[in-house]
Formats: C-alpha cells, structure tokens, sequence
C-alpha cells in the first residue's frame, strides 16, 4: 500500500471525497464536508495528513500530552486488513497515539488491537 502525504489541493479534495464516503463512522463530526468547509479546514494547518492510496487517509492532531489519530477507509478497501496497517503506520510515526473509535464499529476496533494498539489508547464511543 503505497502512502504519502498531500501536497496538492487536489490531494486534499481527495481526502474530503474519502472522508465524506465514511462520514457515518466519523466519531467528532458526521455531518458532509464541503469543498469550502475542506479549504478551511486545510488552511488552519490542522495536523498531519497521509493518503493511503486507493484505501483511504489517516490523520494526526496534537491533544494533550499524546496525538489523536483518525482513519478513514473507503468501502472497497474495507474487510481486507488494510485498516491494521494504517493503525500501525500511524502508531509508527509519533509513538504515544490514541483513538476515538465508535462502538459500532467493530471492524475499526478490531483492526487497531491487530496493530497493538491497548485499550488505553482507545477510546470507544456509544453510537
């Protein structure tokens, strides 16, 4: 799985496309993104960003003393483990990371524990 960060604003629109495929699984905001609302949003400098291609993306924000992560995975990339080695590449670029994940979504929690992720570094929301 081939990975980058964007350096496009059409690669940012890309990450907006992808979020907005997932939004249901969003645990901070579900609601749909707009071009404009994305801009913003990018222009704020708001954390890290990579692009998993064809896959999805992965976010990381500072909050408190450990940075937050996201992942967001289209539905064509999901069921085939990719989940597992987003989790681990995010855990790989900072160390201290945790994870809203909502308690729907089974596939998400079981992919973060696959990557060694311990329920200290989680955080499971009630849908």
């Amino acid at each position: 799985m081939r990975v980058r960060e964007p350096e496009t604003d059409e690669d940012v629109e890309l990450v907006r496309r992808i979020r907005n495929a997932c939004r249901e699984w969003m645990t901070r905001d579900t609601s749909y993104i707009t071009e404009e609302q994305q801009r913003k949003w990018w222009g704020s400098g708001p954390g890290r960003l990579w692009i998993f291609e064809d896959v999805g993306f992965g976010f990381m924000s500072e909050e408190g003393e450990k940075m937050w992560i996201a992942v967001g995975i289209l539905p064509a990339g999901r069921g085939k483990g990719l989940g597992t080695e987003m989790y681990r590449f995010l855990a790989e670029q900072q160390g201290k990371v945790w994870a809203e994940i909502r308690g729907d979504n089974s596939a998400s929690l079981i992919a973060a524990l696959k990557a060694g992720y311990v329920s200290d570094e989680l955080v499971v929301l009630h849908s």
